[in-house]
């Protein structure tokens, strides 16, 4: 290695160090409830689509349209806040989700803000079906499989019925089987996404 290349690593590493430090002290300092955030005509028009795929399913959801606030942590952690918190009707342990499916879990809720966690996340664990096969889906695979010999490839996956959250929303799609797990491919990619609706179940 030459002694440019060894200069240049240690400068981009201090760049990364710096980054990820500044993002750590913005979630413990910032006060969410003076964030200034930037509505566009695009979000009714996004939270109004929402609502017309999901007439489609046999559920009486009620949708609270929410915005991320920070992507940047989106895809370091796998955690986001929303804009949306218990002033809004926002309950622990809700979907979110957008017109393709799932997107993620409401972990915490504060009176004007909300933190959730992808359902990518090695925390996560989404009682889901396919089919009539039954297992829980935990950081890309799904495991603890029940009745799932008629299950193939591209077959589509939902949260199940014995999901704490709502039941009956898209999450993905078979992606690949051996014997105790079945891979998902997701159905939604959340680093693209800025507009959201939290299903609210007072169960």
């Amino acid at each position: 290695m030459s002694i440019r290349t060894f200069i240049f690593s240690i400068i981009l590493l201090l760049i990364i160090l710096y980054f990820l430090n500044f993002n750590e002290r913005f979630n413990s300092k910032c006060n969410y409830n003076d964030l200034k955030l930037i509505y566009t005509p695009n979000y009714k028009e996004k939270y109004d689509e929402l609502l017309s795929n999901y007439e489609l399913i046999n559920e009486n959801y009620t949708f609270i349209p929410a915005q991320i606030t920070n992507p940047l942590n989106m895809k370091i952690h796998k955690i986001f806040y929303l804009n949306k918190g218990s002033k809004d009707k926002v309950l622990n342990n809700s979907f979110i989700v957008n017109e393709e499916g799932l997107v993620g879990i409401v972990k915490k809720v504060f009176d004007n803000y909300s933190v959730a966690e992808l359902i990518s996340s090695s925390k996560t664990n989404i009682p889901v079906e396919i089919n009539e096969c039954y297992g829980t889906l935990n950081k890309g695979f799904i495991s603890d499989l029940i009745n799932c010999d008629d299950v193939n490839i591209n077959d589509p996956i939902f949260s199940s019925k014995y999901s704490k959250s709502s039941s009956n929303i898209l999450i993905g799609y078979v992606k690949k089987i051996d014997k105790n797990k079945i891979y998902v491919r997701y159905s939604v990619n959340p680093y693209k996404l800025k507009y959201f609706g939290i299903i609210y179940d007072e169960y």
